[in-house]
Parts: C-alpha cells; sequence; structure tokens
C-alpha cells in the first residue's frame, strides 16, 4: 500500500487540491493539467505545516489561472480515451482502434490499435512513446536544416514530453524539445526551435536574445503569445502521461 498524505485544511472551501509527494522535487510547485486539476508537486520530505502554508500562499494565483484556464479551454475535448489523433505538423489524423487482441500499439496507414484491455493511462504512455518517436523522425531534420540556416550549432537534440515547456536549452548546448510540438503547425513549431537555437547564443530572454530571434522570426511576437493558447487546448488524455510517477507517493485530493 502507498502511504498517503493526510493534511487539514479548512473544509469551509471548494477547490479541490491534489498533492503529490516526489524524491526528484526539490521544490514545492504548482502544475495546472488542462483537464483542471490542480496539482501540488512538493519534496519527499516536505512537512505538512510547509505544504499548506505553501498551498494558502498561492492560492489567489491558482484560482485567478483557473478561470483563464478554464475560459480558454471550455470547447476542448476533455476525453481521457481518444478516438483520434491529429498531428497538425504532419497534416495527418489517426484513428485510434482498441483490441482485445492488441499487445502493444501498433501504427498503420491511417490509423493505430492499442490494447482494449489496459487502463486509459496505460494507453496513453504507449501513445506518448509513439509521440516521442515521431517527433526523432519529423521534427529532428527541421531543427538540423534550421541550425544550418541560423549558423547555431547545438551539441545533442532530445525529445521528452515536459508539463509546462515547448523546449529547453541547457548552457552545454544541448537542446530538449516537447514531441507535444506535434500538435502543432509547421510555423510554430519553426518559431520555437530558433527561439531555442537562439539560446544557445543568449542564454537568457535579454534585448540581444528577442533582437537575434526576430532577424531569424520576425513575427515572433505574435508567435509567441499565441502559444500559451495552443498549450492549453492540447488533448485533455495527454494529462494522464504524469500519473503515478515512479518513486512518487499516492495522489491525494484535498479540499482547502
Amino acid at each position: 500500500m502507498q502511504n498517503q498524505l493526510a493534511l487539514e485544511f479548512p473544509s469551509t472551501t471548494e477547490t479541490s487540491y491534489t498533492i503529490r509527494l516526489s524524491k526528484r522535487a526539490k521544490r514545492l510547485s504548482i502544475y495546472l493539467h488542462n483537464s483542471g486539476k490542480v496539482e501540488i508537486v512538493a519534496p519527499h520530505r516536505a512537512s505538512q505545516k510547509r505544504i499548506q502554508t505553501f498551498i494558502h500562499e498561492h492560492k489567489s494565483w491558482i484560482e485567478k489561472n483557473k478561470i483563464k484556464l478554464s475560459e480558454k479551454s471550455q470547447f476542448k475535448d476533455r476525453s481521457t480515451r481518444p478516438d483520434t489523433i491529429s498531428l497538425v505538423f504532419l497534416n495527418k489524423v489517426w484513428r485510434v482502434v482498441y483490441k482485445p487482441s492488441a499487445k502493444k500499439l501498433i501504427e498503420h496507414e491511417d490509423w493505430i490499435e492499442l490494447p482494449s484491455e489496459k487502463s486509459d493511462t496505460e494507453c496513453v504512455k504507449l501513445i506518448a512513446k509513439w509521440l516521442k518517436k515521431k517527433a526523432e523522425d519529423f521534427i529532428t531534420p527541421l531543427m538540423q536544416s534550421l541550425s544550418e540556416e541560423t549558423l547555431l550549432k547545438y551539441r545533442k537534440l532530445t525529445f521528452r514530453g515536459q508539463k509546462t515547456r515547448w523546449g529547453s536549452c541547457s548552457p552545454n548546448g544541448s537542446i530538449n524539445l516537447n514531441y507535444c510540438l506535434l500538435f502543432l503547425s509547421e510555423d510554430y513549431v519553426r518559431y520555437v526551435l530558433i527561439h531555442e537555437l537562439c539560446h544557445l547564443q543568449e542564454l537568457n530572454h535579454s534585448r540581444a536574445f528577442w533582437s537575434l530571434v526576430k532577424s531569424f522570426e520576425p513575427k515572433y511576437k505574435r508567435l509567441d503569445k499565441k502559444l500559451n493558447d495552443y498549450w492549453v487546448n492540447l488533448p485533455a488524455w495527454l494529462d494522464l502521461r504524469f500519473e503515478k510517477a515512479k518513486g512518487d507517493q499516492e495522489l491525494v485530493i484535498l479540499n482547502v
């Protein structure tokens, strides 16, 4: 049985929070999932008092951003088991078929099959692996082309499924991209890649950085502003990628 964290909060308010204790977390963090769930991630040894204080200190911020999230995502599909997967970057849609006989994800020309006996979370994690491979195969060539065009050379390129970032660049020249970029059109993907390439020269968001970005993408302001809307409107089922991470304790729903 997994351990649970029981916190004592006033029962007079309505917002539900999820507390997750993580051995990998170094500080307290807040995640607003596309599904509407509010998750507080805390270091494994964080005290009840510390977590309680953190939530109360950030309660106004959470409520304000929950409203913004709800307004932006009010028309999105909130299903947890997709029937189709539309990858705008590839200009292609796959039907998803769940079969009792399937043992793993199998891709066909215009459809993929998944094991119907697996849970929604397990199916989404199989899809996540498939998305990562697609990103490696189809976004990597664009990155290589832009690197040559801008003369900004990266050391290593990897793909992950970050919760809150389209991409990141490390001081050693490694670039990490989110495979969820596949859900965006090519002009937005191209902007994110240019953004991260420019960080190889300017590892900040100074005027010099934005000037460099503008030299390669004059419409960067419009693209950058719209990225938040696209993030909010990613399929809700993608949030299942993060359920029950290894080394984390049981998720506990609390009313605060």
